[in-house]
């Protein structure tokens, strides 16, 4: 796919990769050279973003569900603005795929949190021995 920009892979039942993996490896190959690091960065790199995304939610839905226990604690304080327009609207009322397509966008801004949830001297919500052991850090 690299050599010949006109060739497309034939998909069978015995083929397993979809074709936009292909075209990960294929870019993968250009920045690496064709090489089983290559190949293996691009699993390593979707399961690190995957672990990134993974702490980001759990952190999120923490607080969120800590705020609707406890009416001392506002998600507005420890959100930034945007972060918090893309939450309140999804975290409630849908599925964790839409969920995930709202806040990916904003999690790698640096203001998602204005205020770290396990820091703040309102709850640090990480350690109060009353919240779900999902807060702790």
């Amino acid at each position: 796919m690299a050599r010949e920009p006109q060739y497309r892979p034939i998909y069978t039942d015995g083929v397993n990769s979809t074709g936009h993996y292909l075209w990960l490896i294929v870019g993968a190959f250009k920045l690496f050279g064709e090489t089983t690091f290559a190949v293996r960065s691009i699993s390593a790199a979707m399961g690190i973003a995957t672990i990134l995304e993974m702490v980001m939610l759990t952190r999120l839905d923490c607080m969120l569900g800590a705020a609707a226990e406890d009416p001392a604690i506002d998600p507005r304080d420890f959100l930034g603005p945007e972060a918090y327009e893309a939450a309140a609207g999804v975290v409630e009322d849908t599925c964790l795929g839409e969920v995930i397509a709202a806040l990916v966008p904003v999690a790698a801004s640096p203001d998602f949190y204005v205020t770290d949830p396990r820091t703040d001297p309102v709850g640090s919500l990480g350690s109060r021995s009353d919240r779900s052991s999902c807060c702790a850090s």
